[in-house]
C-alpha cells in the first residue's frame, strides 16, 4: 500500500539543494528507485555539489532524472506525467516556487509517490501559508503533506573568528492537531502553535542554543542568523 508523503524542506539561502540531496542519500541503502526532477540551474548545482556530498551526476541505474525548462516545451507537468509512467518510489523536485510547481507536487503526493522538494519560506508556518497562496487548498495540504523541515545555516566558530557553516533544523510532522489548524485556515500564529506542543518537537532556537553551549558556534551568530525572536 503506498502512502502519499509530501516533505517539504522550508529553507531561507541554507543550502536546499545540498540538504535536497541529503535526503536522497539517506535512502539509498533502501535500494528504492528515485525520479529527479529539476531545471537547468538546479541541475548544474547538483553537478557542482557531486565531490562534497555525493554521486548525483552519476545516478544509479534505478533513477531516472529529467531536466525542466520554465521556458522550454519539457515543463514540470510534463515531467511528472513522464517520471509517473515508470513508478518510482521517491520522487525528487528541485523547488516548489510557483502556482504550477505547487500543483505538481500536491498531484504527485496524491497519486501515493513519495515526494520530497523544497520550498523558500522563513517559518514551517510559513511554509502552509505559502502553498496556500499558491493556489494549493488547506484540503489538500492536509491529506499531502507529510512533513516539514525547517533549516538555517549558522557559522561555525574557528581560531581565526569562522570557518564553514553548520545547520540548525527543526521538524514539523502532520500530525492531527496541525490538520484541524491548517483545515480552519488559521492565521500563522494559529498554525504554529498547533505544531510546538509536538512529541519530540524542539524549535531551531533550542537547537542553534545548543550548538552554542557545545561552543560550535556564539549567540551572535545565532542572533543574525535568527533574529531576536523566531
Amino acid at each position: 500500500m503506498k502512502i502519499s508523503a509530501l516533505a517539504v524542506l522550508v529553507v531561507v539561502g541554507s543550502m536546499d539543494t545540498t540538504a535536497l540531496q541529503a535526503q536522497r542519500l539517506s535512502a539509498d541503502g533502501a535500494m528504492q528507485t528515485f525520479g529527479v526532477i529539476s531545471d537547468l540551474f538546479l541541475s548544474d548545482v547538483y553537478f557542482k555539489f557531486q565531490p562534497t556530498i555525493g554521486t548525483y551526476a552519476g545516478l544509479h541505474q534505478y533513477d531516472t532524472q529529467l531536466e525542466v525548462s520554465p521556458f522550454g516545451e519539457l515543463t514540470y507537468e510534463r515531467a511528472l506525467r513522464s517520471i509517473l509512467r515508470q513508478d518510482p518510489q521517491v520522487l525528487m523536485m528541485g523547488e516548489i516556487r510557483d502556482d504550477a510547481t505547487a500543483s505538481v507536487a500536491v498531484q504527485a503526493a496524491l497519486s501515493g509517490h513519495r515526494l520530497i522538494s523544497t520550498l523558500h519560506a522563513a517559518t514551517p508556518a510559513g511554509a502552509v501559508a505559502r502553498l496556500i497562496e499558491m493556489g494549493v487548498a488547506p484540503y489538500q495540504i492536509t491529506s499531502a503533506v507529510f512533513g516539514i523541515v525547517g533549516q538555517r545555516l549558522l557559522r561555525r566558530k574557528s581560531k581565526k573568528g569562522y570557518a564553514g557553516r553548520v545547520p540548525v533544523a527543526e521538524f514539523v510532522r502532520m500530525d492531527e492537531p496541525l490538520r484541524r489548524a491548517v483545515a480552519q485556515q488559521g492565521d500563522l500564529e494559529d498554525v504554529r502553535k498547533a505544531y510546538v506542543g509536538q512529541p519530540g518537537y524542539s524549535p531551531m532556537r533550542t537547537v542553534a542554543q545548543e550548538l552554542v553551549r557545545q561552543g560550535i558556534s556564539d549567540e551572535g551568530e545565532v542572533r543574525r542568523v535568527l533574529g531576536e525572536s523566531m
